[in-house]
């Protein structure tokens, strides 16, 4: 948690219907935003999401490939495994692989939204400059509604233990808007913030929006771009994905 690689999601195709002539929904994916969708994989599906990611804080980092692979085990069950690169002053180093879990909590039903929990842990598999060398559990509930027409809203809360034992906060909103059939659009906002064991460690908020395209119902093409809104945040982010259904 707390890495803007990492955590990528979408709340905005949920409740999408097939595409003309299609009998496969399309597939719902948990990038390009922070906010992951309260969405699971269906039953016997598998996808892979990845991206790329530069980030403008001191200096300037990249993020590849951004993996996550989810493989649906039951109508309200989907494994998790997620795996990122980072380039930081020139040094490439893999980040600790991160395994979990993303449980369907019930669909919406009126004013009450579809909600799940993700809970997952990284481990300590990375690079000397990165890894946390430890275990970093955290949890994430998940909250989505469909509006009707083209919005829909989600929302996310996550806590989680972060490096040298600090307990970590984040949280986010983010509204979708359907522009097409194939395309969707969304604006978010999310945070990230240090509670105990502080030691000198700042926050981070952003402003973020980006697009994602469906070639086809199983294969998704996104942008994101996002800015930071003070404590410690980057000065501004962005990047390209690709996620795949089977």
């Amino acid at each position: 948690m707390g890495g803007l690689g990492i955590l990528p999601g979408v709340i905005l195709l949920a409740g999408v219907a097939p595409l003309a002539g299609q009998t496969r929904a399309p597939i719902e994916t948990d990038r390009p935003d922070f906010t992951e969708s309260s969405a699971t994989v269906p039953k016997g599906r598998w996808q892979l999401e990845a991206g790329y990611t530069a980030q403008r804080a001191r200096g300037t980092s990249h993020s590849l490939p951004e993996s996550l692979l989810r493989a649906g085990l039951t109508s309200r069950v989907e494994l998790r495994l997620s795996q990122n690169l980072t380039v930081t002053d020139g040094a490439l180093s893999a980040e600790d692989l991160s395994v979990g879990a993303k449980l369907g909590l019930g669909a919406q039903h009126g004013a009450r939204p579809e909600l799940a929990l993700i809970v997952q842990s990284t481990l300590p598999t990375g690079g000397s400059r990165v890894t946390a060398s430890t275990w970093l559990p955290s949890a994430a509930l998940l909250a989505g509604w469909e509006l009707g027409g083209s919005w829909s809203l989600g929302g996310s809360a996550i806590a989680g233990r972060a490096k040298d034992d600090l307990l970590e906060l984040a949280g986010s909103a983010v509204v979708g808007y359907t522009l097409s059939e194939r395309w969707r659009s969304y604006a978010e906002v999310f945070t990230i913030q240090p509670v105990s064991g502080n030691g000198g460690e700042r926050g981070e908020s952003y402003l973020n929006g980006g697009f994602a395209h469906l070639l086809t119902p199983m294969v998704q093409l996104d942008a994101r771009l996002g800015v930071g809104i003070g404590g410690g945040a980057a000065r501004y982010f962005g990047g390209v994905g690709l996620s795949l259904g089977w």
